[in-house]
């Protein structure tokens, strides 16, 4: 609970939540009742998403998360997300993170392979994909109407033999 109110302000900006599935403002008891859900909750559930706390390693200072969820139909697939404050992007921060949520997943955990969806605006995203290796296989981009307006995601993959080749 000690990173509660550095997730809920995080959360809250409208720019770190506009490609995200939460709303604003998020307010103390969204952030309270999820950080309670994490605690009883373990990262290779079937089927539910599961938040990692990113930190600045100086000062355990919350500035993010990265997100594991297992796929129920294949579990040996696992998608990943991820956040961070606005003050955090462009330092490398998210890179770290994501790297750390794929050596969790594809060698620790032993899953076959990462996906994640990315928003086609969402033009850092899209880039620390590529930066890690991603690849982009043959993939409809999945299109719905998001936060008032149409949007499109693209498909993203990173299969465990190749992680193993391009880990940085």
């Amino acid at each position: 609970m000690g990173d509660r109110d550095a997730f809920q302000a995080y959360r809250t900006d409208l720019e770190v939540a506009r490609y995200q599935s939460w709303d604003t403002p998020y307010t103390t008891e969204e952030a309270e009742e999820f950080v309670d859900e994490m605690l009883v909750c373990h990262p290779d559930t079937s089927g539910e998403w599961y938040q990692f706390a990113v930190a600045l390693k100086a000062d355990d200072q919350m500035i993010g998360d990265v997100a594991l969820r297992i796929d129920e139909d294949d579990p040996a697939e696992a998608e990943i997300g991820y956040s961070l404050a606005a003050a955090a992007s462009g330092k490398g921060y998210a890179s770290e993170a994501v790297t750390a949520i794929l050596d969790y997943a594809l060698i620790a955990r032993g899953k076959t392979h990462a996906i994640a969806w990315a928003d086609t605006r969402n033009l850092r995203s899209l880039a620390l994909l590529e930066r890690l290796g991603f690849t982009r296989p043959e993939h409809p981009p999945r299109k719905s109407w998001f936060k008032g307006a149409w949007s499109e995601e693209t498909f993203h993959r990173m299969m465990a033999g190749d992680w193993a080749k391009l880990r940085p």
